[in-house]
């Protein structure tokens, strides 16, 4: 297997960069791209909002039937 590197644009969005709306711009993101099997870890810091998105994109993947994505174990 080969692996391979890409960089996403991610939608740029105004307002409060809390834990509710960016969930919302990332999961445009994994549309467009159609990308939803690969999310795998994500390197964010220790802010609450953070904390809050990942729990959020974990539920939507779960409910899009993707792989299960925890938000505590999977966050580097």
């Amino acid at each position: 297997m080969n692996l391979h590197t890409a960089l996403l644009s991610l939608h740029h969005f105004r307002g409060a960069h809390s834990g509710f709306n960016q969930p919302d711009h990332f999961w445009m993101t994994l549309e467009q791209y159609q990308i939803h099997h690969l999310v795998a870890k994500f390197n964010v810091d220790n802010t609450t909002n953070n904390g809050t998105a990942l729990c959020e994109i974990a539920k939507r993947l779960t409910n899009a039937g993707y792989a299960s994505f925890d938000p505590i174990r999977d966050r580097l």
